[in-house]
């Protein structure tokens, strides 16, 4: 089993399914198991050129044979997908190999102070201490306007409709949030989803600290499990990983 590193992670991000722990303290999760609900082995394949760099220029576009995993990480008002905001998305790409594209992005949404002032306890405290929750009240961009944003985005890599797999941490509950708040960003990916942590994960104690949705992907995507993942899940049929193959073997 791949143990983690003791380092910090947004406490948000695990308090989709572990939302009674005290936020700013340490806290223990376990590998329940790794969901892989698609099979990447073949279509992962790809030549050495395409693979000598893990940045990509925005005009390269991506396509599924590439196997592109569209990372995303939401932050919102409350666990009910139907009654509470989006607050926060971050949006990270990779490709068949899990290397970033590049650094991704991130908004914050414009959340009316109705919608705040009516958090939880969990959700205010914590959001409050982040920095979020005035942020959300001070940000100029809309719903509507990041949706459209963050589809941009993807289309500039992932121009086919279905072809890039949602991916990221516990990400049913946000694929939850995307279906009722940016169902066209949703409609734009494959149906299924790629997600990594199912419960809780076994390892060193985590520290909770106040970082952005954007760095808590790349937290995620820095991990041991995911090199672990990378040399023995995402590997071609004959058992050569992504990164090994040479373009005669393709």
């Amino acid at each position: 089993m791949i143990r983690l590193t003791s380092t910090t992670i947004r406490a948000s991000s695990a308090a989709k399914f572990q939302r009674h722990l005290e936020p700013k303290r340490s806290f223990k999760r376990y590998v329940s198991e790794f969901v892989m609900s698609t099979t990447f082995a073949a279509s992962t394949a790809a030549s050495s050129e395409q693979n000598q760099s893990a940045l990509a220029p925005m005009s390269q576009m991506r396509g599924f044979d590439q196997g592109p995993l569209v990372w995303i990480d939401l932050e919102m008002t409350g666990l009910n997908a139907r009654s509470d905001e989006i607050m926060e998305i971050a949006v990270l790409i990779t490709d068949g190999n899990l290397e970033l594209l590049d650094d991704g992005i991130q908004y914050v949404v414009k959340v009316d102070k109705e919608k705040l002032d009516n958090m939880d306890e969990w959700c205010t405290r914590q959001h409050g201490s982040t920095g979020l929750t005035q942020a959300c009240l001070d940000s100029p961009h809309t719903l509507p306007f990041v949706e459209d944003a963050a589809l941009e985005y993807i289309r500039r890599y992932i121009p086919e409709k279905r072809a890039g797999v949602l991916a990221g941490n516990s990400v049913h509950v946000d694929r939850m949030f995307l279906a009722e708040r940016m169902p066209r960003l949703l409609d734009h990916l494959h149906y299924r989803a790629l997600d990594d942590i199912r419960g809780s994960i076994k390892g060193e104690l985590l520290a909770f600290a106040s970082m952005n949705s954007r760095d808590v992907l790349r937290f995620f995507y820095r991990t041991p499990e995911l090199q672990w993942y990378r040399d023995h899940i995402f590997v071609r049929p004959d058992g050569i990983a992504p990164n090994t193959y040479s373009s005669e073997q393709t």
